[in-house]
């Protein structure tokens, strides 16, 4: 994806389709979802409670979606990816290298 605007535009769409499979609910940011669904979890219902750590020791992080960092990354792998097999039919080979965490296109011949 060339356009920043249109990336920012897919990846809130990605976050907030993510929100919806992990079923947070009204929510379209994955890490206002963590801590939504961490807080749901393990919230104290009185301020005097103590926390109770026999059930942080069964907390399993893998039931959280990724955070926005991780599943940023997850996003621009797949669209190089895909750039990648979109250009594989091309008799010139396209290479992409990353600078400043953006995708420079560069055009090369095989």
């Amino acid at each position: 994806m060339e356009d920043s605007d249109e990336r920012k535009n897919v990846f809130n769409s990605i976050q907030k389709y993510v929100c919806s499979v992990y079923n947070a609910r009204n929510v379209i940011d994955v890490d206002a979802a963590r801590v939504q669904m961490f807080m749901d979890s393990y919230k104290v219902s009185d301020i005097n409670e103590a926390f109770n750590r026999k059930k942080m020791r069964n907390f399993d992080a893998r039931s959280l979606p990724p955070c926005k960092n991780e599943l940023l990354q997850h996003f621009l792998r797949a669209n190089y990816i895909c750039a990648i097999w979109n250009n594989a039919h091309l008799s010139k080979f396209v290479r992409y290298v990353i600078m400043n965490n953006v995708h420079k296109q560069i055009i090369g011949y095989s």
